[in-house]
């Protein structure tokens, strides 16, 4: 609400989760445009500085329409709030501990993650990773920064953390992480991911918020 009386503008307005009720839900039904432009907003609110631009220059901030935002259209020292990068996704998904195929360890076990409830459930239903975080494998599916490439590679402890590929791929599709309630416990796994277009919706993809700024 404070975003569209501040000048911006939202294809898709969110729901409260899979099914529009419940309580602590993950915001589903976002499409990649519609975060970035919320993120700018938030930060705007709580007068910290915006991170995506509508120009290279970095004077415009992006708050309308569909902006294929590249890296040289991202204030990457800013205080303000973003999508984690791809690299950024992965090591806070593994919270701290590296070599295993989930956040909790190398087997799948049960009672970890939402990946056949049929629904998302409230944040904190499932036990937190390494780094107090909820839900980094299963729930919702989650945008990430990057455009998408088959052949990106990263360093997953951190060392290395690449914002992306600088160019557009063909099919203009971003990168989207942890695996979600309606596709199975093979999403779950840390290194898994997969690409769609940044105006795809639906009730199984959400997002989180990341910030240079504790």
């Amino acid at each position: 609400d404070w975003a569209v009386q501040h000048g911006y503008n939202f294809d898709n307005p969110g729901r409260n989760g899979s099914l529009s009720i419940g309580t602590n839900m993950p915001v589903t039904t976002v499409s990649w445009y519609d975060v970035v432009k919320w993120l700018n907003a938030r930060s705007e609110k709580e007068q910290r500085t915006p991170v995506y631009y509508a120009d290279a220059a970095q004077t415009k901030i992006y708050r309308a329409g569909k902006v294929d935002v590249m890296n040289s259209h991202v204030k990457w020292d800013a205080d303000g709030y973003r999508l984690p990068t791809e690299a950024e996704f992965e090591k806070a998904e593994r919270g701290g501990v590296l070599g295993r195929r989930y956040p909790w360890g190398s087997d799948l076990g049960t009672g970890n993650g939402n990946y056949n409830m049929g629904k998302t459930t409230s944040v904190g239903v499932y036990p937190a990773n390494g780094y107090g975080l909820y839900d980094m494998a299963g729930n919702v599916w989650e945008w990430t920064w990057d455009w998408s490439s088959e052949d990106y590679k990263w360093a997953s402890d951190g060392t290395s953390n690449p914002r992306g590929p600088d160019v557009a791929p063909k099919d203009k599709t971003r990168v989207r992480r942890g695996g979600g309630w309606s596709y199975g416990y093979k999403y779950l796994r840390c290194f898994e991911r997969m690409f769609r277009i940044p105006t795809y919706t639906g009730p199984y993809f959400g997002f989180r918020s990341a910030s240079n700024k504790p």
